[in-house]
């Protein structure tokens, strides 16, 4: 006949089942001690499971320990070590195919630097090759230049004496010019008039030409 076994269980806390199972009653009998080692075997299991899933590190007397209370758990460790051994695996795979990248990274910019910095130069050397033409052209630009304003100068000074001329024609009758004087300085007024007019087609002609040079010496440099 089975004994009767009286338990007086302690009042639990709120959401603590594993606490309120394995605290110390105040009665065991027989079957009460027993229930409470499986629970404390089992929770000493859980526990254990959990360092080992990552919480922290199980020594190895810890493993032989639970190996000894429960063989089967070998496999289950065999895998993990399996798996941990394809994760390491993998990770280094991927550790050797960056740092392969990263050098192929760092010798496609030394190459791209080398190629920009040669690119640089041959740029220059053909640059240079214009140089002559837009010195030529500079050159003769200054002379168009020096040329307008001398050309610019000889008009002022013939206008200057046209207008002086002019005004003494204009007091011919005060000044008792005779016919041939008038007829001289009509012929002077006539000839500078020319000369103004000539000077002028120059100046306009100069102007064109200074300004294609300063043009095609611009299109030269870019």
């Amino acid at each position: 006949m089975i004994a009767q076994i009286k338990i007086q269980t302690c009042s639990p806390k709120p959401n603590a089942k594993l606490i309120r199972r394995s605290r110390t009653c105040k009665q065991f009998g027989e079957g009460g001690a027993i229930w409470q080692r499986g629970v404390t075997e089992i929770l000493t299991l859980f526990f254990i499971i959990i360092f080992l899933t990552g919480c922290g590190r199980v020594s190895e007397n810890t493993l032989k320990d639970i190996l000894e209370k429960d063989p089967s758990f070998e496999r289950t460790l065999n895998q993990k070590k399996n798996i941990n051994a394809k994760i390491s695996s993998l990770r280094d795979n991927f550790n050797k195919e960056k740092d392969l990248t990263a050098q192929k990274i760092r010798t496609l910019k030394g190459a791209l630097r080398t190629g920009k910095n040669n690119l640089d130069s041959q740029i220059s050397l053909l640059k240079d090759k214009m140089k002559p033409k837009i010195h030529e052209l500079k050159d003769e630009l200054a002379k168009k230049r020096s040329e307008y304003k001398l050309k610019k100068k000889e008009i002022t000074e013939h206008a200057s004496k046209l207008k002086s001329i002019r005004k003494l024609l204009a007091k011919k009758g005060e000044l008792s010019l005779s016919g041939d004087e008038i007829s001289i300085w009509n012929k002077r007024v006539s000839s500078l008039e020319k000369e103004i007019d000539s000077l002028l087609k120059e100046i306009d002609k100069l102007r064109s030409k200074i300004s294609l040079l300063g043009t095609e010496i611009k299109i030269l440099k870019e």
